[in-house]
C-alpha cells in the first residue's frame, strides 16, 4: 500500500515543477541557440513555460538594441504573469483587472507572490500565430506587439525596472482552426522577491 502512494506522489511532484532552466547561465543569444526554441510548437503539446522564457529573451534583445540594462528573470514576476496568463484564458477576460476574489488588480497579484512597496508595471497582450510557427517566432512577434504600443514599450524600455517575469497561455478559437491563440503577461519590478 506504500508503495503505491508513494508512487502516485513522485509524479504529483515532478510534474508540479515549473523548469527555470531555461533562465540560468542563459542570455538571449544563447537561448535562441537552443535548438528546442527553433521547433515548430506542437498545436496538441504547446509548452507554455518554453515560450514565456522566450517572451523574456526577445524583452532583453530589445533593452540591449536600445541600449538598456537587461533585465534579470523573476520566479516570483513569473509566477504571478504565467497565474494571470492562464485566468485570463480560463475567465475568459482580457483586463489588467480580474474577477477573481484576492486577485483584482496587478498589486494584489505581486503582493501574493511577496513583492510590494516598489515600482510595478505589467503588459498584457492577445496574440494569434499560424500553427506552424515556432517558439522564438512566436515570442518575438508578441514583444513586437508590445513595441509598436507607446505605452507598453515605455514599459519595456523603462529604466526603474529591474527585474521581469513573462507567462502566456494558449486558446483555441474554432472558427480560426488555422491559427494559435495566446494571452501573455509580462510583469515587471524594481525588486525581487523569493516566491
Amino acid at each position: 500500500m506504500k508503495k503505491v502512494i508513494l508512487l502516485l506522489f513522485i509524479p504529483f511532484v515532478f510534474f508540479g515543477q515549473k523548469n527555470y532552466s531555461y533562465y540560468a547561465g542563459l542570455d538571449s543569444k544563447s537561448f535562441q541557440a537552443l535548438e528546442l526554441v527553433h521547433y515548430e510548437i506542437d498545436f496538441s503539446n504547446i509548452d507554455n513555460e518554453l515560450l514565456a522564457a522566450a517572451i523574456f529573451h526577445a524583452t532583453n534583445v530589445e533593452r540591449k538594441k536600445h541600449e538598456r540594462s537587461l533585465f534579470t528573470h523573476s520566479k516570483s514576476l513569473f509566477i504571478a504573469a504565467q497565474g494571470h496568463s492562464e485566468e485570463m484564458v480560463s475567465y475568459g477576460f482580457f483586463s489588467h483587472t480580474s474577477p477573481i476574489k484576492g486577485k483584482q488588480s496587478m498589486s494584489n497579484r505581486l503582493k501574493k507572490v511577496g513583492l510590494e512597496n516598489a515600482y510595478f508595471a505589467e503588459n498584457i497582450a492577445e496574440s494569434f500565430v499560424e500553427k506552424r510557427s515556432n517558439y522564438w517566432s512566436t515570442a518575438t512577434q508578441i514583444v513586437n506587439q508590445w513595441m509598436n504600443s507607446s505605452g507598453h514599450r515605455k514599459n519595456i524600455l523603462n529604466s526603474k525596472y529591474n527585474y521581469l517575469g513573462c507567462g502566456t497561455y494558449y486558446f483555441s478559437k474554432k472558427q480560426y482552426e488555422g491559427y494559435l491563440f495566446f494571452k501573455s503577461t509580462q510583469n515587471f519590478s524594481s525588486i525581487n522577491s523569493k516566491p
